[in-house]
């Protein structure tokens, strides 16, 4: 009973912290789509768009796919992915972008039917008139599988070469 009152905790937090006035309000609305292609490979065909300024402004659209490979010997999934995406700085127009991607991701069965699922990856992002970059990612994402709608919290930490670019944190559904 405790873990299920901590986790609540968890959901409620992550969804307040936008409330607080410390940083810009992103918003990400996204939509993807898992198919599984044989015993060994999934695919995630993935979009989303991503505004700021309290919703007042479209910054960043994406889409692209996700290939997971699910391995009998590992207990990781490797996983492999590219999203053309396009993004507007304020006062700039849009450019063009691409982002390539490989990572690690492992899940972990909790009481109460919820999933901790967990990754570590590394991209390359390249915009156009921008030089291209290397971030690094991991993320713990609580979940509660099982239904039409799954609901989530996430907290994601990002580095960039030169140390510590940002903390993340998520819900929705």
């Amino acid at each position: 009973m405790q873990v299920a009152t901590a986790i609540k905790a968890i959901f409620l937090g992550v969804l307040l912290v936008p409330a607080l006035a410390a940083t810009e309000l992103y918003s990400w609305h996204l939509f993807d789509v898992q198919a599984r292609i044989n015993n060994s490979f999934d695919i995630i065909l993935h979009s989303r768009i991503r505004t700021r300024d309290e919703l007042h402004e479209a910054q960043q659209l994406r889409t692209g796919a996700i290939l997971m490979w699910h391995s009998k010997s590992l207990k990781v999934t490797p996983a492999f992915g590219y999203y053309y995406q396009p993004i507007k700085e304020k006062n700039l127009p849009w450019r063009d972008g691409h982002r390539v991607f490989a990572g690690l991701m492992r899940p972990f069965q909790l009481p109460e039917k919820m999933v901790l699922n967990t990754r570590i990856s590394v991209e390359r992002h390249m915009y156009e008139g921008l030089p291209a970059y290397m971030r690094y990612r991991t993320y713990v994402r609580l979940e509660i599988p099982k239904r039409k709608i799954t609901p989530f919290v996430q907290n994601e930490w990002l580095a960039v070469k030169t140390g510590f670019h940002s903390v993340r944190n998520s819900g929705g559904l």
